[in-house]
């Protein structure tokens, strides 16, 4: 029996640009390659890459309870400090990962947490389960937008040119975020490597 795999909305744009070697990530169609994989490190140390990060789910978590929400269910002291990020953890009960997340706080009673690809399909349901009754809403918005990450000592000079938002050090700082726009769409900026 054929697997069939789920294709990004960028799909189209992996084909066009020479991608090579397909391969089956969690259930999505992704492109192995594009050049040889030395290239494609030399570029990533040098210059700038573009990563398909569309297998990645986005959670929001809102509401009035929304910071002590995500302090309930995450391993690490998640700040409600608008425009900061935490790397953190969702433990079982014996201490194991149910998955490893980025939390971005939007606002204090905004939070965007996304979860790996693998466990893109329980993680929104384990969130509810875990967090209890709170006055939060949490809203999978997976389907509806997607994650591209550029990443390169040139990847901020890039994606300047095309953001409204100031994202240089000073501005967005290592672990830090910003609601903006990318050429002209809604977007969120998170600065997670240096």
């Amino acid at each position: 029996m054929t697997k069939i795999l789920k294709r990004s909305p960028h799909y189209g744009q992996h084909v066009a640009h020479g991608a090579k070697g397909f391969i089956d990530f969690a259930g999505w169609e992704m492109p192995e390659h594009f050049s040889s994989l030395e290239q494609e490190v030399k570029t990533c140390r040098e210059a700038a890459v573009l990563f398909d990060g569309h297998q990645m789910g986005e959670i929001h978590v809102k509401g009035k309870d929304a910071h002590a929400a995500v302090q309930k269910v995450c391993a690490a002291n998640i700040k409600p400090v608008a425009g900061r990020c935490s790397y953190s953890g969702l433990l079982n009960e014996e201490g194991g990962f149910v998955d490893d997340l980025v939390v971005l706080c939007l606002a204090p009673d905004h939070y965007l947490m996304t979860a790996a690809a693998f466990n893109v399909h329980k993680t929104p349901g384990w969130l509810d389960s875990h967090i209890g009754d709170m006055d939060i809403t949490i809203d999978d918005q997976t389907n509806g937008s997607t994650i591209i990450e550029i990443q390169g000592p040139n990847s901020r000079d890039i994606l300047q040119k095309i953001t409204e938002a100031d994202i240089s050090n000073e501005a967005l700082p290592y672990f830090g975020c910003v609601e903006t726009k990318i050429a002209g769409i809604d977007a969120i900026v998170a600065r997670l490597g240096v």
